[in-house]
């Protein structure tokens, strides 16, 4: 079936749009403007035809699909919803809606013809560009208002820098890159520069850390790459190729990809589809896909008492919530986050910054459990205590929240997340500066006292000493004390 033998059914269809132009014109490519009802508007291009690139825009839209002008996509989202405050399974009625509500005017038709693949994208970028401009479409524009615009970026001809980009656009002589070239940073400093050469498909080059080449070289070669002369699709790999042949820039391989290496399970058999293992962290983790809506949710070793379980248990939760409606609100369907939620209404006593979906889900059924119940609030009080840290030697402690000693309000307190204690008792706020301090011995006092000068107040000593203690801890008083009748019998002595 035709291109136009479509297009004439969806028009015997849908009645009452707002087309402004003939039928014909959406069958060639060209340049287009989408105008919403509350007159926002979204310029594009397309080297098919304009209706095919509607229809994909819908499916995107449709699929909620990542990647692409995502501003548009939730604006398709949000007219269709608008009808019946309910988006339509059926995509038909996307169609139906989308015409019936947008108007779709072809602002150019614009064939190849004789010109290259090069010079007919450079034509398509520069004219969309223009329209996109001329339209006030760009939503980040600096040059004006784009309040009404739907385009996330300026065009693809065109040099007007992304918000989100701008700490990339600019090489390291602090001057603006083309378009088509942005830096490689580490830690905010430039190591190299990426190119992206736009012919059919995108080709991008990364020229990072891992080369020898100057910023200045690794600039020339991106340029360089940038402004390859292709003339055609087929010829695209064969120009690539000799380019990274000249410079010797390799391709990363690999062996296959992450999913491939995760669907074997622990015992090395194959996993049914969707569940894949990860040997290295030891969880399984389950994806499925609902009427365009992706739930992917993992099951971690501290869930379960042993890997056969994690298997069994990430199957099980895969078809439960494959066979069950997207819209119910049954525990198991909620989200990690709308299950905190769920917690924090309901003032159930389970911790959840630290726990992973299967962890909040359990908890939950056991609180809503009369004969379960007490059991969850006792695991929840426990953790208020110190108890032997996972994955620490033996002797650090960890506890939920932390204990003050001073003040009007001491006592436990709930700071967010678990505090940690060593073999010295000395404490450590977070576990950040626990791991950091595994093994490292306390600061000889005995050396630091005799090495203080003779005469020393409390204030003073405490000051000295206070230099030596681990930032982000607390628990030193005892040695601070300790050290204090210690300098102060060695001045005796001096003295005597």
């Amino acid at each position: 079936m035709s291109q136009k033998t479509k297009l004439c059914m969806r028009m015997e269809l849908i009645k009452n749009t707002n087309h402004q132009q003939n039928e014909d014109d959406l069958l060639h490519p060209g340049i287009y403007l989408y105008i919403f009802p509350d007159k926002k508007k979204y310029v594009g291009q397309t080297n098919g035809t304009i209706l095919n690139r509607l229809i994909g825009h819908l499916r995107d839209a449709y699929k909620q699909k990542q990647g692409g002008c995502n501003i548009l996509d939730n604006k398709i989202r949000d007219l269709i919803k608008k009808v019946n405050n309910k988006l339509p399974e059926d995509f038909d009625k996307w169609q139906e809606i989308f015409l019936k509500k947008v108007k779709i005017i072809v602002l150019e038709k614009i064939e190849q013809c004789n010109l290259t693949e090069e010079e007919y994208w450079k034509l398509l970028n520069d004219r969309e560009l223009y329209f996109i401009k001329e339209h006030k479409c760009y939503v980040s524009s600096k040059d004006y208002d784009g309040k009404m615009g739907l385009n996330c970026k300026p065009g693809e001809g065109g040099n007007e820098m992304r918000k989100r980009d701008e700490n990339k656009c600019y090489d390291h002589h602090g001057k603006l890159l083309e378009n088509g070239i942005e830096s490689i940073k580490i830690r905010k400093k430039i190591v190299g520069y990426k190119a992206r050469k736009r012919t059919k498909y995108k080709k991008t080059i990364s020229i990072g850390k891992k080369y020898d080449f100057t910023l200045d070289e690794k600039l020339k070669m991106a340029k360089e790459f940038k402004n390859l002369k292709i003339t055609s699709v087929k010829d695209a790999p064969r120009i690539i190729a000799k380019f990274k042949q000249k410079y010797n820039l390799n391709d990363t391989k690999r062996c296959g990809t992450t999913k491939s290496c995760e669907k074997l399970d622990h015992e090395r058999k194959e996993l049914p589809t969707g569940i894949f293992y990860n040997p290295k962290e030891k969880y399984y983790k389950f994806s499925l896909r609902r009427l365009g809506v992706s739930t992917e949710n993992r099951i971690f070793q501290e869930d379960c008492g042993s890997l056969d379980e994690q298997r069994k248990e990430a199957i099980f939760w895969q078809d439960k919530i494959k066979n069950t409606p997207l819209n119910s609100d049954e525990l198991h369907n909620k989200t990690r986050h709308n299950l905190c939620k769920y917690i924090k209404d309901k003032a159930y006593p389970i911790l959840t910054s630290e726990t992973s979906w299967y962890g909040l889900l359990k908890i939950i059924q056991k609180c809503e459990n009369s004969e379960t119940k007490q059991e969850a609030i006792d695991e929840y009080e426990q953790l208020k205590e110190w108890h032997q840290a996972p994955n620490f030697p033996e002797g650090w402690k960890r506890m939920w929240g932390s204990i003050t000693t001073r003040g009007p309000n001491k006592g436990w307190k709930d700071c967010g997340h678990f505090t940690f204690k060593n073999q010295q008792n000395i404490i450590f706020t977070s576990e950040k500066p626990a791991k950091k301090y595994i093994g490292v011995h306390l600061p000889d006092f005995n050396k630091i006292v005799n090495e203080l000068l003779q005469g020393l107040k409390w204030n003073e000593f405490r000051t000295e000493l206070s230099k030596y203690i681990w930032q982000e801890t607390k628990g030193w008083n005892p040695y601070i004390k300790e050290s204090w009748e210690r300098y102060k019998n060695r001045k005796s002595y001096c003295q005597g």
